[in-house]
This record gives structure tokens, sequence and C-alpha cells, in this order.
């Protein structure tokens, strides 16, 4: 039986009056720590540099957190922790540093930040549970595992705040993410979200620095289909399009038809998309009659289909100086 996080309420009272007292919730993790300690490791990555003298030194840049999620030896982690690395390095609790390669990544151009690693030795590690972000509900328990401040792993205790949330940090923009109270600093990138159960919900990837006890993390459902590609070697399912979300507030700025939806942003040259007629502009409300309510929707049907399937678009297109609807079949190519 899975450990899954308890808690223990105590009351104190004072003069024999209930109201006059405090109530004090204690939550207890130790058992769940326990159980993933062996699928959590950090991350570090180094670089090549220039010394005084006109040589080359290889220089430890940065450290990140990742989790392992298979028996190969995959470990998943952020694309941002690894970005420009020479090579990465990855350490169990054992405290033994293991050689890493990058399989694949998921970067900004895709509007992500996973990245995916391969290790030459996976003595001593073991895979993590993997559970449903899906299933997550605004309120549930979650823990947060992560190399904090590059001081080795910490452990915080949150809640989900908010799902479905929509981040734009750099160059990179996130949709769907969640939203956790539990502290998320810098070097837990890369890092496990765990629900009451232990199981993987989501890979910490940001936080917001203009605010506190505000953190995402990618939902583990959007993740695992990156995860099939890289494993499989099969290219990502792709139509090449740059895809938004439609908004009741973007519906009512820009004068939309409808609240919900896909708007394309943009169509690449010698894509699928361009090769359908798909426009700029271009309102994606469904999928071989299915309801396409955001981005993350289009994209799961763009998964589902897989290369050379085939996928029926309703569109709402503005034609003259008004929004009508029509039908693209655009045929799903390879990233």
């Amino acid at each position: 039986m899975a450990p899954t996080i308890t808690t223990t309420s105590t009351t104190t009272t004072t003069g024999g009056e209930t109201e006059a007292g405090f109530h004090v919730v204690l939550t207890d993790v130790s058992e769940l720590v326990e159980a993933v300690a062996s699928s959590v490791v950090t991350v570090t990555l180094t670089q090549l540099r220039l010394d005084e003298l006109g040589g080359v030194t290889e220089i430890p840049v940065g450290a990140g957190t990742g989790v392992v999620i298979d028996d190969d030896g995959h470990v998943l982690t952020n694309a941002h922790v690894i970005a420009g690395a020479r090579s990465v390095i990855v350490v169990g609790p054992d405290g033994k540093p293991r050689t890493a390669q990058v399989v694949g990544t998921w970067g900004p151009e895709q509007n992500n930040d996973l990245a995916l690693l391969l290790l030459e030795d996976k003595s001593g590690l073991e895979p993590i549970v993997i559970g449903s972000s899906r299933d997550l509900k605004v309120g549930d328990p979650v823990v947060a595992i992560g190399n904090a401040l590059g001081r080795g792993l910490s452990v915080t205790v949150g809640i989900v705040s908010a799902k479905e949330r929509n981040v734009a940090r750099g160059t990179m923009s996130l949709e769907g993410v969640l939203q956790t109270d539990a502290a998320i600093n810098p070097g837990n990138s890369g890092g496990p979200l765990l629900n009451a159960r232990g199981e993987l919900v989501g890979i910490n990837t940001a936080v917001a620095p203009e605010a506190e006890n505000i953190g995402f993390a990618i939902p583990v459902d959007q993740v695992l289909p990156f995860i099939a590609y890289v494993v499989a070697e099969a290219g990502q399912p792709y139509i090449g399009v740059g895809l938004f979300t439609v908004t009741p507030q973007l519906a009512g700025q820009f004068g939309l038809p409808v609240e919900e939806g896909a708007v394309i942003m943009e169509v690449f040259g010698g894509s699928a998309a361009a090769e359908a007629g798909l426009l700029v502009g271009d309102i994606v409300v469904a999928s071989d009659e299915e309801r396409i309510s955001s981005r993350n929707d289009l994209l799961e049907r763009i998964d589902q289909a897989g290369v050379g399937g085939k996928l029926t678009l309703t569109l709402m297109r503005l034609v003259e100086d008004r929004f009508e609807t029509t039908q693209v079949t655009v045929e799903v190519d390879a990233r």
C-alpha cells in the first residue's frame, strides 16, 4: 500500500472552554518522502569557458532536479535546467555522480519546458509511480521535492491552488499548468510535484518572482506524450501552427464570436497546416466534431491522431467583415 499524507489534529483549551484554545494540524509526509527517495535526483551541468590564459576549462554552471520515470534509466527534468550544457551529471541519494545523455527536449519553441535524460548507470535508482493530473482538484494536498537553491534535496508541502494557469516568463510560455503554494525555489526546477499517494502529478518549473507562495508545475498528463515520443524515437505529431487559447476576456477585447477555442496566431510555411489552407486568425472550435475549448485541447487531439492521422477541424473564419463556419481537413505531420 502506497504511503499517503496523514494529518494529526490537536486542540488545546484553557479554562475548560474550547473557544479559548487553538487548533493545530500537523502534516506527516515522512513515509511518502522515504518511498520516493530513490526516484528523485539532482541534475548538474557543465559548460566550457575560456580561462585567463586562453585555455578551455569545463566548469559547473547550474543545478536543478530530476525524477526517474522508468526502469531504463530515463530521467525527466526541465529543458531550461540543461540548456547549453556540455555534459550533464545526475546524483542520486547515494551521492554517486552518474553521466547522463540528453535524448530529447521540448523547449520554448514548443511552448514547453521538458527534457529527458538517459543514465549510463541506473543502479540504486527506482522509477517513480506516475499518477494523473486530470484527477487533481483545487485544494488537494501536494508535495514538492527539489534541489532548492542548490543545497540538496528538500521537501515542501502545500495544495493545488489552481489549474489551467497560463504562465509567461522570458521566452518561455506555458499553458494549462498547475499552480501550487508549496514552496518552489531556484533549483527545484525539474523536480516532482506529488499527490497525497506519492504519485507524480507534475514537474515543477517556474515561480512568480513578484509574489509569494505561487509556484507552477507542468501537469503530468502533458508530460506523458513527450516521454512516449522520445522513448519511441518517433517524431512529435505536428501540424505547423502557433496557437493561443480563446478566453471570454480575449473574445470581448477583440470582438470574437466565441468565448472558447484555439485561435491560430501563426501558420508555418511548408507545414501541413499551410498545405491544408489554415489561416492566421482562424478559431478552431471542434476537431472531428469534438469540442475544442483551449489550445491544449487541440494539441491533445493532434497527439491522439498521431503522425499520418487526419483531423477535420471546424473553424470560425473572418470573411470580409463577419465570421463564418467552415471545415478544413489536415494531415498530421512529424516535427
